[in-house]
């Protein structure tokens, strides 16, 4: 059985989360993973942070008294640390593990050497490569947002109207994608 890897890429606050669980639900075996859950296991254990906070635009926003930075600040230098310290800037998609399932979503897809790795490490899955844009979001000024802005993805999902707008565009998605062929356009701007 092939397998179907869903990267989802976008600004922060684009809704890459939202579409994530809107997506599994419509694939049906579906698992979310996220390449940035290593990172935020590993931050909240070296500085004592409550994991929960990783997990929302809210808590990366908190400054963190000691340091002097943000959380999500603090998430980017760990995770660029690792990768200076390694040299391999692929770490992380290398410490993720695919779930049992025919198809992954990954929800924080932020940098083109994870796709090649991804590639690499699963020669014969179906890897499908989704921005989600919101027109009202500023992206931040880290170069962490801008990683891909040259990149072609197979689709681009416009998140400003309702969720069932988004829904929708999802499932159209879908139905291209697995039915018509890999090559299709699909709402690309």
């Amino acid at each position: 059985m092939v397998q179907h890897i869903w990267l989802l890429a976008g600004y922060a606050g684009s809704g890459k989360d939202t579409t994530a669980q809107m997506l599994q639900h419509i694939l049906g075996n579906a698992a979310i993973g996220s390449f940035a859950g290593a990172v935020k296991d590993e931050v909240a254990k070296l500085y004592g942070i409550e994991r929960s906070m990783l997990d929302t635009q809210e808590g990366k926003a908190s400054l963190l008294p000691d340091r002097k930075i943000t959380v999500r600040s603090l998430l980017i230098e760990h995770a660029e640390g690792e990768k200076e310290r390694t040299g391999d800037s692929a770490i992380w998609a290398q410490r993720i593990q695919p779930p049992p399932t025919i198809h992954w979503i990954l929800s924080d897809w932020r940098f083109l050497e994870e796709l090649h790795h991804l590639r690499f490490r699963f020669p014969s899955a179906v890897i499908h490569t989704l921005r989600i844009v919101r027109p009202d979001v500023q992206p931040l000024s880290t170069y962490t947002e801008h990683a891909l802005d040259t990149f072609q993805f197979d689709c681009t999902i416009d998140n400003s109207g309702s969720l069932l707008y988004l829904s929708q565009q999802l499932f159209d998605i879908y139905i291209e994608l697995n039915y018509i062929s890999k090559s299709t356009e699909c709402r690309q701007e």
